[in-house]
């Protein structure tokens, strides 16, 4: 049941990627691929393995419905640990915390909206309060730096940014 959940999240967020990369500048086809190129093979990639996934996840559950003898068992929902469970509720507030992200990213700009994010999915994962807020904070920078300084890309500045930061 967690890997058809999974398969679905995935088709949707490979989806959402193949249609947002339409957004990309297009060049004409003597020039070759364009910037919508690979976000759109990636798209594609991810939804052909979720579409696997989905589809291993079925035949497992028909054939434990073949070997399963009606004893009263519950099927495949009632097999759920409490651990399981648990993972899913924190990977559906992750998922939740990256739209906030999303939609927050260009009004705040990459350097403010990118640490709390870091800061927040380090303290899911049970890392201690220091150690988050540094990798937060390193992270961030470092990521700026080489999208923005090495590689010419560039990132959401933000309103309360703008001017400050080339």
């Amino acid at each position: 049941m967690v890997e058809i959940f999974s398969g679905i999240v995935f088709i949707i967020f490979g989806g959402l990627i193949f249609f947002f990369s339409r957004g990309f500048r297009q060049f004409t086809v003597e020039q070759g691929m364009g910037p919508d190129s690979m976000p759109k093979l990636y798209a594609v990639f991810m939804i052909a393995l979720a579409v696997m996934l989905i589809l291993s996840a079925l035949i497992k559950i028909i054939k434990n419905k073949n070997t399963q003898n009606n004893s009263g068992s519950d099927g495949v929902i009632g097999k759920l640990s409490a651990e399981t469970i648990e993972r899913l509720k924190i990977s559906g507030v992750t998922i939740v915390a990256f739209f906030i992200y999303l939609f927050m990213l260009r009004p705040l700009g990459f350097l403010i909206a990118t640490p709390p994010l870091v800061f927040f999915v380090m303290k899911i994962m049970l890392a201690k309060t220091r150690n988050a807020i540094m990798v937060a904070i390193l992270l961030t920078a470092v990521i700026f730096v080489i999208f923005r300084t090495l590689l010419g890309v560039p990132l959401p500045i933000g309103i309360p940014l703008r001017g400050i930061i080339w």
